[in-house]
């Protein structure tokens, strides 16, 4: 039984193999690319499906969705159809979503990119 962690974007996996190794333990915790056998893998750790998901882990028993949102699994078309879906619930990411949205308010409310681009010039 392993879980495959993969980020949307690339990260130093220094940082998050020991503690996730440590908390995640007895699970066999793999780290994108270096999956291993893909019948091995039973739960993905994910942003968003990519081509393959849907047929790449033959065990696959659930996604866990590392974002506030799903739709970017629901709306998916080739969800692995054996599996189920896990959504994060964590108070801090609704804080970080209220401190991403009020800071693009802001930023175009404040018409910082008119003033890039002037002082840019």
């Amino acid at each position: 039984m392993a879980v495959l962690f993969r980020p949307s974007v690339p990260i130093d996996h220094r940082y998050w193999i020991p503690v996730m190794r440590d908390v995640l333990n007895p699970f066999d915790m793999r780290f994108y690319p270096d999956c291993g056998d893909p019948r091995d893998i039973t739960y993905l750790i994910a942003w968003k499906l990519i081509p393959g998901d849907s047929t790449g882990w033959p065990s696959l028993k659930a996604v866990l969705a590392l974002g506030a949102g799903i739709n970017q699994f629901t709306d998916h078309p080739d969800f692995p159809k054996n599996a189920a879906l896990i959504r994060m619930i964590e108070p801090g990411l609704s804080q970080g979503m209220i401190e991403y949205v009020t800071s693009w308010v802001l930023r175009f409310h404040r018409k910082h990119d008119q003033m890039k681009t002037l002082s840019d010039g």
